[in-house]
């Protein structure tokens, strides 16, 4: 079918197919009034306004909607020589990803964003990329299938191919059934509705009906069924459906706070959330409200990007300058890796957990075990030959992780893949099956590695209540539900990015660690730790090191470089405190301790060997003479500074 377009489109793609490339050019659209003006012209017809909508959608701009700005679209060709001295520090791909299409000396692209805003995107050029004509239209036939939410036999749909994607697991996959074949007794949750799981998110205000100790007798009578959210409405009538008798839901099973002093809230939270872990694991399924930022929103959700067939639109067809754009397709990593319950830290750790993964996600259901993932668009498995990236979706963490059970990959593979998880997520504690023992968010076969974290971001949330433990041992109030570590990242308040990268070399010894948790190590709640550590100590001055706030508004404050104007940070030299800090702390001594060294590239020197150290306060306390302090802060400087600043004789010291 040819593509229509609206009158405004058809002069901005004639415009647009007139642009030489003999020179830089651009043209632009009349802009969308906003976002509304999108919808409706794409509601009338236009198929380049379709693909703008469903592009907008998967790329998930939608986040920043803004009612009443200008949407602009601008097309452009331009000189590739000029493009690269306008972006001197752009690597000549980086460049060609980015910006648009490159062929020889030119760039083109169609660039959508906000009227003054630099955040945007560019529709991305099929022209030369893999997935040919032929495929497009496999996807064409195939988005017809995937189920419509709106149908009144949709539910019956779902069940359907859920159920067959269940019976094969259980019939046909080795890995998924010897997962759980433990010598361990199965725990099964304390209390249940009348066992499947839930995975969801509750929204910003959680305020819907809830177990608490003075209704508990009446939720376990009957469940207030109006009163509940619709995803827990949805999740009930799929269980239902599948035949299952039982499902699990944190809301409803655990017993939910009444008030600050609600002492059965809390023990019965401190009991439940130790088992959290094995709830997940030994369900039959794992029901995941993967597309829904609320628990308001239910499981069945509008699907945007599929609210209008797939187009395919090329400008200039058969000439050099030809460039083809098409509606973005729904794949397994942007419907699940960025949906928005993979921002919910607790549903990372559910994920992992969990046996088999029944995803409703915004576009379409998915499905995830250890042996497959599929889709509606491939519900046999996912098709090395279909549109679905597999080089992005098995470098996934969720990913590899079940593989490293499932295939017995070596553990040292997948250290690698935990710290760049942190580095992404940056909230959440995951278990995983492993011999190896965990310390409070680190593991003990590299406890070194597991304490060079920099928070880089702006601070989110305050942690300030949950530091400072008691000494181990020492009973610990009730009202204090969990207690950690200074030198844990699981404490930090933004994201973080960790100082290791190539040859690390740790340059710190671990001579012990003490854990207090209630519940096993990984999923218990932590009552206090403690490492003994053996290593260099030097007193450094941040301001006599040449240490200041960096003049970027985009840089946070409690991050410092050595020039003031880069726009950038050199992780070669750089200071992350942990909090937020008075202008007075920089010019205080501070004593440090240097935990390793690594190799990175840097702006100003390129390749270079930098140490890093963590920033220390004394709490005032010892054991016998063994001095103790709390973590406050990271330090990276490159090596020959660190040989000049720091001691050459160890000692020991204990970190909480």
């Amino acid at each position: 079918m040819a593509a229509e377009f609206c009158a405004e489109c058809t002069i901005f793609k004639e415009s647009f197919e007139s642009l030489s490339g003999d020179y830089s050019e651009e043209t632009h659209r009349t802009p969308f009034r906003n976002f509304a003006s999108l919808e409706s012209s794409a509601l009338l017809g236009c198929s380049l306004c379709q693909i703008i909508f469903q592009t907008w959608h998967s790329d998930r701009y939608f986040k920043i909607y803004k009612n009443h700005s200008l949407i602009q679209v601008k097309g452009y060709v331009w000189d590739k020589d000029d493009s690269e001295n306008d972006s001197e520090n752009d690597s000549e791909n980086d460049t060609e990803n980015d910006i648009g299409h490159s062929f020889e000396s030119k760039i083109q692209g169609i660039y959508i964003c906000y009227e003054d805003s630099n955040t945007g995107f560019t529709l991305y050029d099929f022209t030369d990329a893999g997935i040919s004509m032929e495929q497009f239209s496999e996807y064409q036939n195939a988005s017809c299938q995937i189920i419509d939410p709106n149908a009144p036999d949709s539910i019956s749909q779902i069940v359907s191919l859920a159920s067959k994607w269940v019976q094969n697991c259980r019939q046909t996959h080795q890995n998924c059934g010897s997962y759980h074949t433990k010598t361990e007794p199965k725990v099964l949750p304390t209390r249940l509705i009348d066992y499947i799981a839930l995975s969801y998110a509750w929204g910003s205000t959680g305020n819907f009906v809830k177990t608490t100790a003075s209704n508990l007798e009446a939720m376990t009578q009957r469940l207030p069924w109006p009163q509940l959210p619709k995803t827990i409405q949805d999740a009930i009538m799929v269980t239902r459906r599948l035949g299952v008798r039982y499902i699990w839901v944190d809301a409803l099973c655990i017993l939910q706070s009444e008030g600050p002093d609600d002492m059965s809230h809390k023990e019965d939270w401190s009991y439940e959330a130790a088992r959290f872990g094995q709830y997940y694991e030994n369900a039959l399924l794992t029901i995941a409200a993967t597309g829904a930022s609320s628990s308001d929103d239910g499981l069945l959700l509008p699907r945007p990007i599929l609210r209008f067939e797939p187009k395919s639109i090329t400008f200039r067809p058969g000439k050099a300058l030809s460039y083809t754009i098409r509606s973005s397709i729904p794949s397994w990593l942007s419907e699940t890796y960025f949906g928005p319950l993979s921002e919910r830290g607790w549903a990372i750790q559910e994920r992992l957990l969990s046996r088999r993964v029944l995803h409703f996600a915004e576009n379409m259901i998915l499905w995830e075990c250890h042996d497959r993932r599929a889709t509606e668009l491939d519900p046999q498995g996912l098709n090395p030959n279909g549109p679905e990236d597999l080089n992005l979706l098995f470098i996934e963490f969720m990913t590899k992780c079940r593989d490293l059970y499932a295939k017995g990959l070596e553990s040292d593979d997948f250290m690698d893949e935990w710290y760049a998880f942190i580095e992404m997520y940056s909230e959440t504690i995951i278990q995983q099956h492993t011999q190896q023992r965990y310390v409070a968010g680190l593991w003990e076969s590299d406890i070194p590695r597991g304490l060079t974290w920099q928070a880089l971001g702006p601070f989110r949330f305050d942690t300030t209540q949950l530091v400072d433990p008691p000494i181990i041992g020492k009973p610990v109030n009730l009202d204090t539900q969990v207690i950690l570590p200074s030198w844990s990242w699981a404490v930090c308040r933004s994201y973080v990015r960790y100082f290791c990268d190539n040859d690390w070399k740790p340059l710190v010894e671990v001579e012990s660690w003490e854990i207090d948790s209630q519940g096993t190590s990984t999923s218990g709640q932590l009552r206090g730790a403690r490492l003994t550590v053996r290593g260099y100590l030097g007193m450094l001055n941040l301001a006599d090191l040449g240490f200041v706030p960096h003049a970027s508004t985009d840089i946070a404050d409690h991050v410092l470089g050595r020039d003031p104007e880069e726009g950038h940070t050199d992780f070669c030299e750089l200071v992350c405190m942990d909090a937020k800090m008075d202008s007075q702390v920089r010019h205080l001594s501070h004593p440090c301790l240097l935990i390793g060294k690594t190799n990175t590239s840097t702006p100003s020197f390129g390749r270079q060997t930098a140490g890093g150290a963590i920033i220390l306060q004394a709490t005032g306390r010892c054991l016998g003479l063994i001095k103790e302090y709390r973590r406050i802060g990271f330090i990276s400087l490159p090596i020959e500074e660190c040989l000049s600043n720091f001691n050459n004789v160890m000692t020991t010291v204990i970190l909480i």
